[in-house]
């Protein structure tokens, strides 16, 4: 008698791997967004990406400064583990392993454009990158390199230019930092007379028109199979809020909450 024939399962193609864009709001509070209650805020690509995922109510960075913020992030360790504790003290060590590099080691393609001296490759933060846009020169001519820094819209510039180039068949990691909402607060001149009294919630505005810009330079290029994480490193004491200007002392919820929103692929 002979035996049936064997019915071989059938093979299903598993999905592309899905590109990854890691947005980092710096100095971003999460309650001056509109998706975290803020009636008066105006971002409307923060809120549509949390609409379409995940977001965190209780989000809360590690510490309140950038650089040791943005090393815990990449590295998944507290800063006794990486080292860096402050702004300025010490780099990023090469031993630490970093999102970039477990990416870049599965064949993503890596980019970053930052805008600020607190994200550069001084820190070392360009590991596992194959592009890193941290040109300061001429945000720093006549104020030095501390109080450097790039618009948002010149961040996504640089992105623009690297997407044209890459090999879509590959999947992408991008991160863009933006620094706009950092002090002090002065939204371009489109966005002034509007913000005239809140010329923070200005800056953030300006940083959510260039998320929108790079989510479709993204999709353009990789179509909707992009995974988004947008995250501030710290938030911001506004108007002397527990006695403290800007951040970087206190850990208090203005400089401690932060944004944290996922959006899948």
């Amino acid at each position: 008698e002979e035996s049936p024939m064997e019915v071989l399962p059938e093979v299903i193609e598993p999905p592309s791997r899905p590109s990854l864009v890691l947005v980092t709001m710096d100095t971003t509070r999460a309650d001056r967004l509109g998706i975290y209650g803020h009636d008066k805020a105006k971002p409307p690509a923060l809120d549509a990406l949390a609409l379409d995922g995940t977001r965190f109510e209780r989000a809360y960075a590690t510490v309140p400064l950038t650089i040791p913020s943005h090393a815990s992030m990449f590295t998944s360790l507290y800063p006794p583990r990486h080292g860096v504790h402050n702004n300025g003290d010490a780099i990023l060590p090469d031993e630490a392993t970093t999102l970039a590099e477990l990416l870049q080691a599965e064949g993503y393609q890596t980019a970053a454009a930052v805008s600020a001296f607190v994200t550069t490759r001084a820190w070392n933060m360009d590991q596992g990158f194959d592009a890193y846009f941290d040109d300061l020169r001429a945000a720093a001519q006549g104020q030095g390199r501390w109080a450097a820094e790039r618009r948002a819209d010149s961040v996504v510039d640089d992105l623009e230019g690297w997407l044209e180039s890459v090999d879509a068949s590959r999947p992408a990691f991008i991160w863009a930092h933006f620094y706009d909402p950092h002090d002090p607060y002065a939204p371009p001149e489109s966005m002034r007379e509007d913000f005239a009294r809140r010329p923070y919630d200005g800056e953030i505005a300006f940083m959510d028109s260039q998320i929108g810009r790079l989510q479709g330079l993204v999709e353009s290029r990789y179509g909707e199979n992009v995974a988004w994480i947008l995250v501030a490193d710290h938030g911001e004491a506004l108007q002397g809020e527990h006695g403290e200007k800007t951040h970087g002392l206190y850990l208090f919820d203005p400089t401690m909450r932060i944004p944290f929103i996922i959006r899948p692929a």
